[in-house]
């Protein structure tokens, strides 16, 4: 078969080898746990251990075996974007353990789903006007959030929906941190599967007028967030604000 046929039907073959590397991926808690390490450490290293492997097993049986001059089909761009959100959660709770503020995965959050717009229009076969319009809108919106969110959680203590959980899970808090973050990337895949991957795949590119229209829509949308958390965070530093809602401005 050509290398077209190898890059529309890369199953079972590209399968079986990234699930064995997951597999013996899982085999080393329980090995670096018998030399001493204390569960909670054994489970990080397992996970971050399972996170590269399957980024590592995707990219290679996924990105690199296909032809160079073929844009990557949807069915994989989206695994491949799977293997990104699982990292980059695994990331945010791997370093939560060492901080104990688990407010960094809402940045994470907003810069994963930045960065799959940007990942679809790369790998994507849409006119180029179309796929360099997504990448620019939804990482600018991406990075802009992201930023926001980082800097009103540096320093800070950690939010109280975390905290909370922390308390009410009790010596089950990073098992279930790591779950609770994980269960984020439904979302995440769902909004960039549902917005994104279409658009990168499309056949043709929508009128300009569309294309001007989505621009508009896109610049009052970004703005009018950006005021609304710039008046939120002048509200939260006003000691007489503790323990109220905002109910003025956006």
């Amino acid at each position: 078969v050509g290398p077209r046929r190898r890059h529309i039907c890369p199953y079972p073959r590209k399968v079986w080898p990234f699930l064995l590397r997951l597999s013996d991926a899982a085999i080393f808690p329980i090995v670096e746990q018998s030399g001493g390490v204390s569960l909670r450490q054994a489970f990080a290293l397992g996970i971050t251990k399972i996170a590269v492997c399957g980024i590592q097993a995707l990219l290679h049986h996924v990105v690199w075996i296909r032809p160079l001059d073929e844009p990557m089909n949807p069915l994989n761009a989206f695994l491949v974007s799977i293997a990104i959100v699982f990292a980059a959660k695994t990331l945010a709770w791997l370093i939560q353990l060492r901080t104990r503020n688990g407010g960094l995965v809402d940045s994470v959050w907003a810069f994963t789903l930045g960065g799959l717009a940007i990942w679809y229009a790369a790998v994507g076969d849409a006119p180029e006007p179309v796929r360099w319009l997504m990448a620019g809108m939804g990482g600018a919106w991406g990075i802009r959030l992201g930023v926001q969110l980082f800097l009103r959680n540096l320093g800070a203590k950690e939010d109280w929906r975390y905290a909370k959980f922390r308390q009410e899970w009790g010596d089950k808090a990073d098992r279930n941190m790591f779950w609770f973050f994980q269960f984020q990337n439904l979302f995440t895949l769902m909004l960039s599967a549902s917005a994104f991957l279409p658009l990168a795949f499309r056949d043709g590119a929508p009128p300009i007028w569309c294309m001007v229209a989505a621009d508009l829509i896109w610049i009052v949308s970004v703005a009018g967030e950006l005021i609304a958390d710039t008046q939120m965070d002048r509200f939260r530093k006003n000691p007489n604000n503790k323990g109220e809602v905002c109910r003025t401005g956006l």
